[in-house]
């Protein structure tokens, strides 16, 4: 008979493909041997977990190198990564494909030709105030748009390959742009440098893959080079911040083992940004790592380094938030495993295994060597008693485990799938507090600190942790944690076999989706912070992955169902009965608002919201909670919008098209090509 796979022998594959990595973002202290520990500390059996948020400073490069030699041990044992009804009101349609002289509405452009400035639009961010690099960004008089070449791909698949072989790929430019008065709309000077963009008064940041560069846009028409931030070789951008003038930047540098540290992670004008081993932290429990965090607190006017935090850590699952206060750093925390499977031996699955088995499990969990080895030796282990047994033995061990493993996961999801999150306060640019919380976090709205205290949603699902059919359904957890990162509050087991498509956090207030086959929208009380409270559900076809608050009492859900983009407006003016008072299906496979909340605009003043999608722009009304369609910018393929008074800057691949909010005709156009 042919040898079948036993339960425990699954376990260890399976186990070994289990994510232990993630981000260790960790203390800075000058005192090398200062060590900050978890406040939320898992259970004694996952004793080694106990200790994966205590973090430390290295104390020389030897000590740096022998703790990244550990954690590419870790990853050469087998851990890798976890992780309907249409408006009866017919739009407008403008086709940018209509010349000049038949689209431009003279008596509107007339109106719209004064300078004076009473409003403009600013980049969609999660918190008002803080700042977050985009493709475009405005001061009222101009407007400054970046190429991002990762745009490129999607403009060239339409363009013939002979066209790209003889005038060549896109040119990489930011451009500067006139935007008042609408008849003299035009490209000011380009830039040979494109990217995210930040803005802080004239001062502009272009952030690309390689460096930053600072620019003086005081004079439009020439604007001046004043530094250049260059990434090293080994280091990416990974995410910033604009706040108050200062730029918070986190860089990830891939770990040398031939030259570990000091590092430089980036050079500013030439001259190399050192970090040194002794500011390097860890956490105590070795993990994963193949790469070092950079935090840098840097002047947006001059470029100069003024402060920063250095880490080690793994790439994946790596969430940011900033209020105005701290900075929250968020990243997929580890588990013993071993400690996972001895503990299974002698509760749930006791009996399963003869006594001398658990006896040698007992004696290498005694003993003083690394995860991968004690891993190791556990299969040697499990190997041996398998060649003892007889098939039958081995198809009732398979059974029999795989229920009573299923039965332990239900009790022990949450400790063994857990996210680290580390505080760090803007004022002294140390980290003062440290956490793990159940389960994974889904993006930086799963993160929002109201009143001093943090609200945080994660979904626990170890499916894919384990082989076979063990796997405990996923569960979706909102938790509060107060100032010191301590679990105060918190509303579990929300939509069993579902995970969170979209958080929101407004006020005492915090809507989630999750998904799986109906969306469930539901609605939580948190104005007690120890007894935050599920108010209302909603359950509706399809999902919402971004949520935008329209007003004090509407939500809007961008989401998908049946393949299609889906606008979905709550209202939630009774918490306790959240309603869908209005639905739109877009003709549309795709939008970059289900990607990025920077997509989405929304103009109060006219109770308007625009939308991209690939086939073309979208602007809808919100008025009398009705969504209605007011016009389409069709046959091209839609990026941002902004305004500035009441003309609306539509963002396409090749042109920007300006409609008037009054009426909406289009008043002006400029080719970008």
């Amino acid at each position: 008979m042919q040898n079948k796979n036993v339960f425990i022998a699954c376990c260890i594959l399976a186990l070994l493909a289990m994510n232990v990595g993630g981000l260790w973002f960790i203390y800075q202290s000058r005192d090398s041997d200062t060590t900050l520990k978890n406040t939320n500390a898992p259970i004694d059996i996952f004793s080694t977990q106990k200790n994966a948020s205590e973090l430390k400073a290295f104390s020389s490069a030897e000590e740096y190198t022998a703790y990244i030699a550990d954690a590419h041990d870790l990853q050469g044992n087998g851990y890798s990564s976890f992780t309907n009804s249409l408006s009866t009101v017919t739009p407008q349609v403008v086709s940018t494909t209509l010349g000049a002289a038949e689209t431009l509405d003279t008596s509107a452009v007339k109106s719209a030709s004064r300078t004076t400035i009473d409003r403009f639009s600013s980049t969609n961010v999660q918190v008002e105030g803080i700042d977050e690099p985009d493709i475009i960004k405005t001061d009222g008089e101009q407007l400054y748009l970046s190429s991002e070449y990762r745009f490129y791909y999607r403009t060239m698949s339409s363009r013939p390959m002979i066209d790209i072989v003889e005038n060549g790929m896109p040119s990489e430019k930011t451009h500067i742009i006139q935007a008042l008065p609408l008849d003299k709309l035009g490209i000011s000077s380009s830039v040979d440098e494109s990217g995210e963009l930040l803005l802080q008064g004239t001062t502009l940041l272009v952030i690309s893959a390689g460096k930053i560069v600072g620019f003086d846009a005081q004079d439009p028409t020439s604007p001046k080079k004043i530094w250049t931030m260059e990434f090293s070789d080994n280091t990416a951008y990974e995410s910033a911040r604009l706040l108050n003038g200062t730029l918070y930047l986190i860089t990830k540098t891939a770990v040398s083992e031939s030259q570990p540290c000091p590092l430089e992670p980036m050079k500013m004008d030439g001259v190399g940004v050192r970090v040194e081993c002794q500011s390097i932290y860890h956490p105590v429990q070795v993990i994963a790592a193949d790469s070092t965090y950079t935090v840098m607190h840097i002047e947006i006017a001059t470029g100069k380094v003024q402060k920063q935090i250095a880490m080690i850590g793994s790439p994946d699952n790596s969430v940011l938030y900033m209020s105005p206060d701290n900075l929250y750093l968020s990243y997929a925390s580890a588990v013993d495993l071993f400690s996972v499977m001895y503990d299974f031996f002698t509760t749930d699955g006791k009996g399963l295994f003869p006594d001398t088995v658990v006896q040698k499990l007992k004696k290498v969990k005694e003993y003083d060597l690394s995860l991968a080895a004690k891993m190791m030796e556990f299969g040697s282990i499990m190997e041996d008693y398998q060649r003892s047994l007889s098939d039958d033995e081995r198809l009732r061990l398979e059974n029999e485990g795989e229920n009573r493993m299923h039965q332990y996961m239900s009790v022990h999801k949450r400790e063994v799938i857990t996210s680290a999150i580390s505080k760090i306060s803007l004022d002294t640019f140390t980290v003062t507090a440290t956490t793990t919380v159940p389960g994974t976090l889904l993006n930086q709205f799963s993160l929002d600190e109201y009143q001093n205290n943090l609200r945080v949603t994660t979904t626990v699902d170890n499916m894919g942790i384990f082989g076979f059919d063990i796997s405990t359904e996923s569960v979706n957890d909102l938790y509060v944690l107060d100032s010191g990162l301590q679990i105060v509050g918190k509303v579990e087991d929300l939509g069993a076999g579902e995970k969170i498509y979209s958080a929101r956090f407004i006020g005492d207030k915090g809507y989630l989706v999750t998904f799986r086959q109906t969306d469930p929208f539901y609605v939580f009380d948190l104005s007690d912070p120890k007894n935050p409270q599920k108010t209302g559900e909603l359950k509706i076809p399809g999902y919402s992955s971004y949520l935008h608050p329209i007003s004090d009492t509407l939500i809007l859900g961008v989401g998908k169902e049946n393949s299609k983009v889906k606008l979905s407006l709550f209202d939630v003016s009774d918490p306790k009965n959240p309603q869908e008072v209005s639905k739109y299906i877009l003709d549309e496979y795709w939008s970059d608002a289900l990607n990025t909340q920077h997509a989405f605009l929304q103009d109060e003043k006219h109770q308007v919201f625009f939308i991209p999608g690939s086939q073309g722009a979208y602007v809808f009304s919100y008025a009398e909670n009705t969504l209605e369609l007011k016009v389409a910018v069709s046959e091209t393929q839609a990026r941002r919008a902004i305004y500035i008074n009441d003309a609306l800057y539509i963002v396409t691949d090749d042109k920007i098209v300006v409609l008037s909010e009054t009426d909406w005709k289009q008043v002006a156009s400029l080719d970008l090509e």
